[in-house]
């Protein structure tokens, strides 16, 4: 048995025991059936009479997802059993002509699919939408449609990938199968729970892609064009559907999708170039509450009498006006069974779905069902860290206060060490809680450079490695803004024109990798591309113009790099939709270093920059080094502490009686004495019987003057209050082991402090 055969073995077990495990009405295991049965039929080993054994397979299943309600329904385990029979019995080589033949009749009589019964291996069997009335799209399973739009939307980013892989590769066959599989999903659970719009725009995708898998067309930029728009479109039904859902309307959103479906008719007939079609927009009210939108995933919404009436939240909104309200409450929909407030004001045309949702949302009144996959609320999380931080913190308490006694007793010592391994492992649990991976920015970022690319006409060959990189879930939208930022710089300012690579002795495709990794404790996002480089003297004249720097200023290249990060500093020629207005490298820095990051640049003319980002793996712990100051303590982020040294006498030098600098080889460098600054009394005043600490922003050294270093430790952030959020030079506070408080320094505000004392 050759290694294709014994990989269908393996499939058909597989499938087997699938089918032993369904149960009727179970949505995800009828998916996951007619996923097993599609790639068994696209599996090298497979064809002549196995295919057609697949189709109806397919077809069977399919019926059984659209026609739940059907009488013949029932017999379907019994029906996909035989076939799965017959397919082994092919697998293992023996003719099963005739009992195939009987088998194809059998479903025509018993389902009535009489297009899968032709016995040659081009037969296509078609699973029709079942006949429905448009004009009416209520949903028949509201908690099946939220498990639906979540996993819709993971595959949907799951086909984007594929298809922008496909734009490299598209004759790989695998990449259009999975596409193929990715839409038959949607179109068959879209089916059975009555979303019809969604149903028959899926349909017609599968329909074109049909076509490319058969070798009837080719994947050709144009088709992958056409169907990233559709993905669009589909993305915007799900959105549009969980605010009907939200606001208890289970009727299907409606749009005009028909521009769309000509087109793809249009390719599907190979009539050669498709016409342009309006886009299908969202709707342009802001949903967002605190810049993210907040639907509900598992169950509709109750609203609490407590909480305030959703017709007052409207009203506050500026929706709608009390008259609103009173014509509304008075109007003969409300005395129908069932009809609740919000969907009568949708139906009347006073207010959008999303409006509604929005406002309900903001209520924060949403009641989940209980499953056996619980969705816990990113609050209850948060809180679970903290309160494991606080287990910490009192463990390490404890530890000191027993340390003696621990020492003298070999089981409470062996007791506590437990204790200690215990909590730590609890640490590392929760904070993993917190953890997602980055693959799904990554994803978002590829389709960026492909439309960007085709916006200025470059060739862009766009590689991303370690998706599976994972950082705290409060940092995944927070960095998509300045990866988007420096992968537009990089597009845009980077990577040159096609005509001016070739003469430059370069591939006319530019190359951009994308990568993340963890390194040293810390997570690492590296943006780099094979452009043209910065140039140092354009860099340096723009500086110039704008007063950053005075004109002839010696710089290094570390301080060269950074100017461009002042806010509005641009050095394009001409201002484009992509960029040129100076917006966005500003905006970079200040993010990263909201997230305690830090960037480095490496360039080189004419081969291209490198953008290294890292941030700490959390934003809920730090690693710090711990200073004594006076009766004080405080947290110096270990990140950013480049050495610590005693210094001598000779070592400090006052300049021009401004300012005292300590000299660290050949440089000198500014001293701040933290005690001055921070008001602390009883504190060492001569850096000679203190520690100096030289920390690091921005490529800018300066040294802290402290008592003494008292070690370094992992400590939980807590939050100082809205009175002191905003105290520059302090980024936070942490409870200590002994149980004293420490205050974790902001070394970016506390060298703006600094400048201006």
């Amino acid at each position: 048995m050759d290694q294709n055969e014994s990989e269908l073995q393996s499939l058909l077990e597989n499938l087997a025991m699938e089918l032993v495990l369904l149960e009727y009405g179970d949505l995800a295991g009828l998916g996951k059936l007619l996923s097993s049965i599609t790639t068994i039929k696209d599996a090298p080993a497979v064809d002549g009479q196995m295919i057609v054994l697949c189709r109806a397979l397919e077809a069977v299943v399919e019926f059984s997802i659209l026609e739940q309600g059907h009488q013949a329904a029932k017999m379907v385990p019994e029906v996909l059993s035989s076939g799965v029979t017959l397919l082994q019995d092919l697998a293992r080589g023996n003719n099963k002509d005739d009992e195939i033949k009987d088998y194809l009749t059998r479903l025509k009589d018993i389902f009535g699919l009489s297009e899968i019964c032709s016995e040659g291996p081009a037969a296509e069997p078609t699973c029709e939408l079942p006949a429905t009335n448009l004009s009416e799209h209520k949903i028949t399973d509201k908690e099946t449609c939220y498990e639906f739009i979540t996993e819709a939307a993971d595959i949907l980013g799951e086909v984007e990938k594929h298809l922008l892989d496909l734009e490299s590769d598209p004759d790989n066959t695998d990449l259009v199968n999975a596409v193929f599989r990715a839409f038959h999903t949607v179109k068959g659970v879209s089916g059975f729970i009555n979303l019809v719009t969604t149903n028959t725009f899926a349909h017609h995708l599968e329909n074109l892609l049909d076509k490319v898998r058969e070798g009837q067309m080719s994947m050709t930029p144009q088709v992958v064009d056409l169907i990233l728009e559709s993905v669009d479109v589909i993305n915007n039904l799900l959105k549009q559907l969980k605010d009907n859902l939200a606001c208890s309307l289970d009727v299907e959103p409606q749009l005009d999708l028909a521009p769309y479906l000509d087109r793809i008719d249009h390719l599907i007939q190979g009539k050669g170039v498709v016409p342009e079609a309006e886009p299908v927009l969202p709707p342009k009210e802001d949903l967002s509450i605190n810049g993210q939108i907040v639907v509900p995933e598992t169950a509709p919404v109750v609203l609490p009498k407590e909480n305030l009436p959703l017709g007052e939240m409207l009203v506050e909104m500026g929706a709608i006006t009390y008259s609103d309200i009173d014509q509304t409450l008075q109007s003969p929909e409300m005395k129908e069974e069932g009809k609740l407030f919000g969907e009568v004001l949708v139906e009347k045309g006073l207010v959008t779905p999303g409006v509604v949702a929005k406002a309900i949302n903001q209520q924060k009144a949403v009641e989940v069902e209980a499953q056996e996959t619980i969705k816990v609320g990113t609050e209850k999380l948060d809180y679970l860290v903290d309160m494991v931080g606080e287990l910490v913190i009192a463990q390490s308490m404890v530890s000191q206060d027993i340390a003696a006694l621990a020492q003298q007793n070999q089981r409470l010592s062996r007791e506590f060490n437990r204790l200690t391994g215990i909590t730590s492992e609890i640490q590392r649990t929760a904070m993993s809680l917190r953890m997602v991976p980055i693959k799904l920015t990554f994803q978002k970022v590829s389709r960026l450079v492909r439309d960007l690319a085709r916006k200025s006409n470059k060739k862009i060959n766009f590689v991303t490695t370690g998706e599976e990189t994972e950082l705290d879930r409060k940092m995944v939208d927070k960095i998509y803004e300045p990866m988007v930022h420096l992968i537009r710089n990089s597009v845009d300012h980077g990577i040159e024109d096609p005509d001016d690579r070739d003469r430059a002795g370069k591939s006319s495709t530019g190359l951009i990798t994308l990568n993340a990794f963890h390194q040293g404790g810390k997570l690492m996002i590296e943006i780099k591309d094979d452009g043209r480089g910065l140039n140092h003297e354009k860099i340096i004249r723009k500086a110039e113009e704008k007063g950053l720097i005075q004109e002839g200023a010696e710089l290094t290249e570390k301080e060269i790099f950074l100017l461009i990060f002042a806010p509005g500093f641009s050095t394009a020629e001409k201002i484009t939709d992509v960029s040129g207005r100076g917006v966005g490298m500003d905006v970079v820095q200040n993010v990263v270093n909201e997230l305690r990051g830090q960037i480095e640049i490496e360039s080189s003319p004419g081969q291209g920059t490198s953008f290294m980002l890292r941030f700490p793996l959390t934003l809920a712990i730090i690693d710090g080094i711990i200073v004594g100051i006076g009766k004080e303590r405080y947290i110096i982020p270990t990140l950013s502490v480049v050495e610590s040294f005693r210094p001598n006498q000779a070592d400090i030098i006052t300049v021009q009686q401004t300012g005292e600098t300590i000299k660290l080889r050949n440089g000198l460098l500014p001293l701040i004495r933290l005690n001055r600054l921070f008001n602390i009394p009883d504190s060492i005043t001569n850096p000679t019987e203190g520690l100096v600490v030289v920390v690091e922003n921005e490529a800018i050294k300066r040294c802290l003057l402290v008592d003494t270093l008292i070690g370094k430790q992992e400590v939980v952030i807590k939050s100082m209050g809205e009175a002191f959020n905003k105290l520059k030079g302090i980024a936070g506070g942490a409870i200590m082991g002994d149980g004293r408080i420490g205050l974790i320094i902001d070394v970016a505000g506390l060298f703006e402090c600094a400048n201006r004392a």
